[in-house]
């Protein structure tokens, strides 16, 4: 059996500098934690036919969200400096997400992995977070290339947020209130990250999908009537509601980013509260 994987999904790039909170932010330019790449950042993983390969100690595997942030990086570099390198990238990724989409619209995980405080999940299991970034990039790559196979992966990525893990999908109901789950396991996880950047790629996405919206309007109020649920009283966010566990300290400056940048999209107040509050 292969080893279990300990840490997928970290984000690599640099932390965006502040952006005033005004509600409606672009969705089709840089990514909103993209702002601050320098023109000449690299992937740190090796690229094999134009896409991130990581190497895991048991050996090389692909990871959708991986996969997914070096097209976003390369969008958001092409919608700075118009390089047309970066956009050839980005168009790389999509192509490659647009391949890899199961019939269900999900990308899938071929290792095994162990989330805290739960049981493995065998691979082939699905993830929020890869479900929110993708389709962020295929918006972005859509909306300069208008090519139906990109709206037509959209909306198949969108098809598993409307479905419970029960039934297969990646959403759970939680004291009442939608969740996305980072890891679909049988038991709840309700990781954070994973919830809010199913969020903005869900934001990112309404204009094209009637259910995008329905569920974004959904499932942010449900963050919001349970981010208290994260609080640690430490100045630091739980990575998870369940477990209670912290994730490295590197994290942190990630939830904050994401919290103020959902201020931004839905003009809750707090989200920009807790992210005052986890200072570290």
């Amino acid at each position: 059996m292969r080893r279990l994987a300990i840490l997928i999904g970290a984000l690599i790039l640099l932390p965006a500098p502040a952006a005033a909170a005004t509600k409606h932010p672009p969705r089709y330019g840089v990514y909103y934690s993209m702002r601050g790449l320098p023109r000449d950042w690299r992937s740190p993983y090796r690229l094999v036919d134009g896409v991130p390969m990581v190497d895991y100690p048991w050996g090389p595997e692909r990871n959708p969200v991986t996969v997914a942030q070096w097209g976003l990086a390369n969008y958001s570099l092409w919608a700075r400096y118009r390089d047309p390198g970066r956009w050839r990238h980005a168009v790389t990724v999509a192509e490659w997400l647009v391949q890899n989409q199961t019939a269900d619209g999900k990308w899938l995980y071929d290792f095994v992995f162990q989330p805290p405080g739960s049981d493995p999940l065998p691979a082939g299991w699905s993830s929020a977070l890869a479900q929110g970034q993708a389709l962020s990039l295929l918006e972005r790559v859509y909306h300069r290339s208008a090519r139906p196979r990109y709206l037509r992966a959209i909306h198949r990525a969108v098809q598993p947020l409307l479905r419970t893990v029960e039934q297969g999908g990646l959403a759970r109901y939680w004291t009442g209130y939608l969740y996305f789950e980072e890891y679909s396991t049988p038991q709840p996880n309700y990781v954070l990250n994973g919830d809010g950047q199913a969020l903005i790629g869900l934001y990112e996405a309404e204009l094209l999908d009637r259910n995008a919206r329905r569920l974004f309007a959904q499932s942010t109020d449900g963050l919001a009537h349970t981010l208290y649920l994260f609080d640690s009283h430490q100045g630091r966010s739980y990575y998870n509601a369940v477990s209670k566990s912290f994730a490295p300290p590197s994290y942190d400056p990630i939830i904050r980013q994401m919290l103020r940048q959902l201020t931004r999209m839905t003009g809750r107040q707090i989200f920009a509260r807790y992210a005052d509050i986890w200072t570290g």
